[in-house]
C-alpha cells in the first residue's frame, strides 16, 4: 500500500492500553470505544465498578498518551448489551426485531432507569483531570440528537472539546447542520455508515466499504468538515484496500484500529503486539452472555462488532 502523504494516523481502541513508545508513532487515540470496557466490567454505568474501572483506563491511557488527543466515544451500547449487565434497568428494550438499529448509544437514555446520566456525570468529572480528552457522541442522526448531548454535558460541567460519529446516512445529509453545534470532531464510522447506505449486514459481501454510494457519502462528510476546519477521520474495521480507495485523505485523516495497525504500519508491529488480541477476546466473552441470555444466535457472534476474519482467528 503506498504511503499516505501526511501527517500521522490516529488509533481506535477497544479496551487495549497500549504502550507509551506505540502511542509515540501515532497522531493521537482517535476513538476510544467505552462500551468494550462496560462489557468488560460486566456492570451499567450505575455500578461504581464500570465507572472505577473506566476512570482507571482513561488515567494510565492517558499517563501513556503524553498530550496526544484522546477522543472517548460516550458508550455504544444495543439493548440487549444493557440487558445482561448486572444492576441493569434496561430490561423493556430487550426485545427488539433490528438491535443495530434499535435502542441503542445515547438513544438508551430514553429507557426507564436508564444508565446514560451516570455516564454524562462521570465524564464531566474525568474531564477535569484530563484536558486532553475530548468526548464524542455515537450513533446520532441528526442537530437536535447532538444539541441534547451537548446540553446535557453543558449542564454536567464539561467544558471540554465535543465531537461527532457520523454513522447514519441522515447525518451525513445533515453534517452542516451538525457542525453548527459546535462540534470540533468529526469520526465517519465506517462499519454502520457502509451498512445503513447499503442496506446490508456486515457478515455479507453486499457490505462493501469501496461502493460508490458509500464513498460518496465520505466524501461529502470530509468536504465540508474541512472546509469548516474541523479535524475529521475516518475509522472503521476496513484493511488497507480502503486506504487505497481514498487517494486524495491524507493519514491523519484515518483512525485505525489497533488490531489491524500493522496491516497499515507494518514496521509497528511489534510495537502493536501488546493486547492485540484483547477486543475480540472482550468481544466474545460479551457475545458469551447474550447467547446464554437467548438474545444472539450463535453463528451471529462477534461479525455483529464489524471485526475483519483475520482480528478474530485466535
Amino acid at each position: 500500500m503506498p504511503e499516505k502523504k501526511t501527517g500521522l494516523p490516529s488509533v481506535t481502541l477497544s479496551g487495549e492500553l497500549p504502550t507509551a513508545d506505540f502511542l509515540a508513532r501515532t497522531g493521537g487515540v482517535g476513538l476510544i470505544r467505552s462500551e468494550y470496557l462496560v462489557r468488560h466490567a460486566g456492570t451499567s454505568w450505575a455500578g461504581e465498578s464500570t465507572r472505577r474501572s473506566v476512570a482507571d483506563y482513561l488515567h494510565a491511557l492517558y499517563g501513556r498518551a503524553g498530550g496526544l488527543p484522546l477522543w472517548y466515544r460516550f458508550s455504544d451500547l444495543e439493548a440487549r448489551d444493557v440487558a445482561v449487565l448486572r444492576d441493569s434497568c434496561g430490561s423493556a428494550f430487550v426485545r427488539e426485531d433490528n438491535p443495530i438499529i434499535g435502542v441503542r448509544a445515547l438513544r438508551r437514555g430514553a429507557a426507564a432507569g436508564s444508565d446514560l446520566p451516570d455516564e454524562l456525570r462521570t465524564m464531566a468529572a474525568l474531564s477535569r483531570d484530563l484536558p486532553q480528552l475530548g468526548l464524542l457522541a455515537p450513533f446520532v442522526r441528526d442537530e437536535q440528537e447532538v444539541a441534547d448531548w451537548a446540553d446535557a454535558l453543558r449542564s454536567a460541567g464539561y467544558a471540554g472539546a465535543l465531537g461527532v460519529m457520523v454513522e447514519i446516512p441522515s447525518a451525513a445529509a445533515r453534517i452542516e447542520r451538525i457542525l453548527d453545534t459546535g462540534v470540533t470532531y468529526v469520526v465517519v464510522g465506517m462499519n454502520d455508515l457502509t451498512g445503513l447506505t447499503l442496506g446490508a449486514a456486515r457478515s455479507t459481501a453486499l457490505h462493501d466499504y469501496r461502493h460508490p454510494a458509500v464513498l460518496d457519502l465520505v466524501h461529502r462528510i470530509v468536504e465540508v468538515a474541512r472546509l469548516r476546519g474541523v479535524t475529521v477521520r475516518v475509522a472503521g474495521n476496513f484493511g488497507p484496500e480502503l486506504v487505497a480507495a481514498l487517494p486524495e485523505l491524507t493519514a491523519s485523516e484515518f483512525s485505525f484500529h489497533y488490531q489491524d495497525w500493522a496491516d497499515f504500519r507494518p514496521d509497528d508491529a511489534l510495537l502493536a503486539a501488546h493486547d492485540k488480541d484483547l477486543a475480540a477476546a472482550l468481544r466474545l466473552a460479551s457475545d458469551a452472555r447474550l447467547i446464554e441470555a437467548g438474545l444472539l444466535d450463535a453463528e451471529n457472534a462477534v461479525t455483529i462488532a464489524g471485526m475483519r476474519p483475520a482480528t478474530i482467528g485466535g
